[in-house]
């Protein structure tokens, strides 16, 4: 049996943060929020999984937040759209609307300019246009609806305000949270992103479920020397850590929690049993699914299936009786 080595009831060094950010990040995995994704409202980009969490918290600060537990490896982040935003507000219902480069109006139509082939005559599309169909304005001939007697030489736009044509509009944003218009120029286009907590806090808070606790405690009236966030030092002299081990009578039992039901969680505790080899392995799946149970047939490893806050599984029960 290797060697014990000194336990810490508290949350590892990779969750370096003051106790409100350790608290926030704690309700998030106990509540099995794991990943923020955003939310475009109107009042701006939100992250709707975390406001039960952040109830007194403003979108600025929300955001600053995230950044720094992104910056400090608490959150990893990823981009997964760029926006728009109001300079202004920063609400990201910004309605963009084209303009004449000339007067500023608004008012502008995309149009086509069409040549008449047989007798040369170029003019807007709307030049043509009459109650009765497409007429020619200097030979005055009607055309066939049957036949193709035009063609298309290009697309302009015509400001309906002062007739001023032209190829390119210039584009204004229209904020519908706070009524200011930008230009390409002022206007904010960021990188939105979503969060995920960092996978070394979510094994380190998953220690402190209140299904561990309560293990924990089964474990002590039944006579086990039970340890909290533990490591072993097992036959290749390497440290393992646990979220609880157990020792009587030369058995010992390691326990790990997998929140997502994620094939590496039990591929990792297959390691550490290898090199530990403890009397039993067991994984506590939190996450409602199948695939670690028939993974755990292979490895040799009891697999629970069970819930963040429940008393001890009956499964766990069953297999405390079978080694006593």
């Amino acid at each position: 049996m290797g060697k014990q080595v000194k336990t810490d009831k508290n949350v590892s060094a990779s969750v370096n943060a003051n106790d409100e950010t350790l608290n926030f990040l704690r309700r998030l995995v106990k509540s099995g929020v794991l990943e923020l994704l955003p939310s475009f409202e109107k009042s701006g980009i939100t992250y709707p999984a975390i406001s039960p969490f952040l109830p007194d918290k403003d979108l600025i600060t929300v955001k600053k937040m995230l950044s720094k537990l992104e910056e400090e490896d608490l959150l990893k982040s990823k981009v997964v759209d760029r926006v728009l935003l109001c300079p202004n507000c920063g609400s990201p219902e910004v309605h963009s609307k084209f303009a004449c480069t000339r007067c500023n109006s608004e008012n502008v139509a995309l149009t086509q300019l069409i040549e008449h082939k047989k007798c040369g005559y170029i003019g807007a599309l709307s030049d043509f246009s009459k109650p009765t169909g497409l007429i020619c304005p200097r030979c005055g001939a009607i055309f066939d609806s049957n036949k193709w007697d035009y063609r298309v030489i290009g697309n302009f736009y015509q400001c309906e305000n002062c007739g001023n044509r032209f190829d390119k509009p210039e584009v204004n944003h229209l904020c519908q949270n706070c009524g200011k218009v930008s230009t390409f120029q002022d206007i904010k286009y960021e990188k939105v992103f979503a969060y995920r907590v960092a996978d070394a806090v979510v094994r380190d808070i998953g220690r402190e479920l209140p299904l561990i606790e309560n293990i924990r405690q089964f474990l002590i009236d039944k006579g086990f020397v039970v340890n909290l966030h533990s490591e072993l030092i097992g036959a290749s002299g390497v440290k393992s850590l646990f979220a609880l081990t157990a020792e009587k009578n030369e058995k010992r039992l390691v326990v790990d929690v997998s929140l997502e039901g994620n094939k590496n969680d039990i591929v990792a505790l297959l390691a550490k049993k290898v090199d530990v080899n403890p009397t039993r392995a067991i994984l506590l799946d939190l996450s409602g699914g199948v695939e670690l149970s028939t993974l755990g047939k292979i490895y040799g490893i009891d697999v629970i299936s069970a819930k963040a806050d429940q008393k001890t599984p009956a499964g766990f029960e069953e297999i405390l009786t079978k080694i006593e």
